[in-house]
């Protein structure tokens, strides 16, 4: 008899051993052990607390766990063969000439931290989309700096193949943000193939609308809320007075975000990631999930749709210093108690921070023939 089958033996007569016990149990320690075994499953969930606080999970049951949506990711390349990766990719290319699409090789393994809070899956671990398809382009040797035309190429690349929804933790600062040809260029994919960018802020404090490409119009711009969920964190990109747009456009966890780590093979699996980098995919995972959900119900996908579902859902928190936020360019009447506002959004927060759950039962209700208003 060869190894596997027994292995295959010994279960057996493990589970009719079982079986037996259970039969001549009382009805009381019956109930016990159904009991045990509802709170063993309940536990045994393997849910991360960052994403459970801005409602992931709760979408999931409503909207789907994403898999019939493909997320695409820019960055320095993802380790495929991780355990809450491995058997997802679709597509996995190298635009910069590195040679690898590993992010092990020069990467540092931030592509693949990134990608694991999308779409990772394993038995402690589970991202916002973790039923869909990726595609994995990288876009730069290591760092966070690209050039425009890899760029360009990489973002094609992925539309082409059929990305729904791109995340992008990627970006530097410009001086021209208005004629940034890399946020240009993430607005013409969005009307020509309709695919949403999700961009991260930047992590010194400074502004989101001049980092490229976080300041393109058509796209969200995430920032981060710290560790207690319900502040600004101090280091999340924001606008500065002399900006003329507002970004971020919304925040979500971005500090000690749990991350499947690329050197997993000789150290642990997951490691506490911090920065607005690892708060973008999930914003990024619950727009795949309404991707998902309204590609089976025959619904619109428009990126200005889930862009403006997504940012008047949110729910207000506090600014970094903890004072509560006000909207840009208000003025306040004393004597009639009324705030004149000038621009709804919050120089730190935008919108404010994801709430998944209002998403999804917003864009749920939608019908094939309804035409619904665009907020943002």
């Amino acid at each position: 008899m060869d190894h596997t089958r027994l292995i295959m033996r010994k279960r057996r007569h493990n589970f009719a051993a079982w079986c037996t016990s259970y039969a001549r149990m009382s009805r009381t320690s019956r109930w016990v052990v159904l009991l045990l075994a509802a709170l063993f499953c309940a536990t045994a969930r393997a849910e991360q607390p960052e994403l459970a606080a801005v409602g992931v999970y709760e979408s999931q049951g409503i909207l789907g766990k994403g898999g019939s949506s493909v997320v695409a990711i820019l960055d320095a390349g993802v380790d495929a063969s991780h355990p809450a990766l491995i058997g997802r990719e679709l597509l996995l290319a190298d635009f910069c000439g590195a040679g690898s699409v590993d992010d092990g090789a020069g990467g540092a393994g931030h592509g693949t931290g990134v990608l694991s809070i999308l779409v990772g899956q394993s038995g402690s671990f589970l991202g916002a989309a973790p039923d869909a398809a990726y595609i994995s382009v990288r876009a730069m040797v290591s760092g966070s700096v690209y050039a425009q035309a890899t760029f360009a190429d990489a973002l094609f690349f992925a539309a082409r193949n059929g990305a729904n929804v791109v995340n992008l933790s990627i970006g530097y600062a410009v001086s021209d943000p208005e004629n940034d040809k890399a946020g240009l260029i993430l607005d013409y994919v969005a009307a020509k193939w309709g695919v949403l960018g999700v961009i991260a802020a930047g992590n010194d404090a400074d502004s989101a609308y001049r980092q490229t490409p976080s300041g393109a119009y058509s796209a969200i711009a995430v920032g981060a809320v710290d560790a207690t969920y319900a502040k600004v964190a101090g280091f999340s990109d924001r606008t500065l007075a002399s900006d003329p747009r507002s970004k971020p456009d919304l925040v979500a966890p971005g500090v000690n975000v749990m991350a499947a780590a690329a050197n997993w093979e000789t150290s642990a699996d997951y490691y506490a990631a911090t920065g607005t980098s690892f708060a973008a995919p999930i914003v990024a995972g619950v727009a795949a999930q309404m991707a998902s959900f309204g590609t089976d119900h025959f619904l619109s996908t428009s990126p200005s749709l889930l862009r403006s579902i997504l940012m008047t859902c949110a729910t207000k928190v506090l600014s970094d210093d903890g004072s509560t936020w006000t909207p840009r360019s208000s003025t306040y009447d004393a004597a009639n108690d009324v705030w004149t506002i000038g621009r709804p959004l919050d120089d730190q927060q935008g919108a404010g921070r994801l709430d998944a759950l209002a998403a999804a039962l917003v864009y749920s209700r939608q019908t094939s023939r309804s035409m619904p208003f665009v907020g943002w």
